[in-house]
């Protein structure tokens, strides 16, 4: 449920958020549900997130929809992702390494990458066997 300013930001910002593969409708007088998300989006808990996107709508005015959304689901995702030193299934890392060969995702939400190319050459200068 949401109140008026709630209700008339979700309004005005409802085909924003279909560009970004975000549904969300109209669910009685004062509230939205959402029907449709991006599956990579699929573990984020949309009730939470759009409640602390509404927490604060003076600052909404300054800054885009799409740019406060990016974040927010960055820093979900962030949280969410794999971290080093986490065990992984043997399907978990099979759909990880799938995923690398067809050069998907290779940036972390926030652009850094997760994966880094190193060469033979630069291996055998670690041990000098090349100077």
């Amino acid at each position: 449920h949401c109140n008026d300013d709630e209700f008339s930001f979700l309004s005005t910002n409802k085909e924003t958020l279909k560009e970004m593969g975000i549904i969300i409708e109209e669910f009685g007088a004062s509230a939205f549900r959402v029907s449709e998300i991006p599956v990579c989006f699929a573990e984020l808990n949309f009730g939470e997130l759009f409640s602390e996107i509404l927490s604060d709508l003076n600052e909404l005015k300054s800054i885009s929809i799409q740019a406060l959304l990016k974040d927010k689901i960055a820093q979900k995702a962030c949280k969410a992702a794999i971290k080093s030193g986490d065990k992984l299934r043997e399907q978990e890392v099979q759909v990880l390494l799938n995923a690398l060969n067809e050069n998907i995702g290779l940036k972390c939400p926030h652009g850094r990458p997760v994966v880094v190319k190193i060469t033979r050459t630069e291996i055998d200068k670690w041990f000098k066997r090349i100077v």
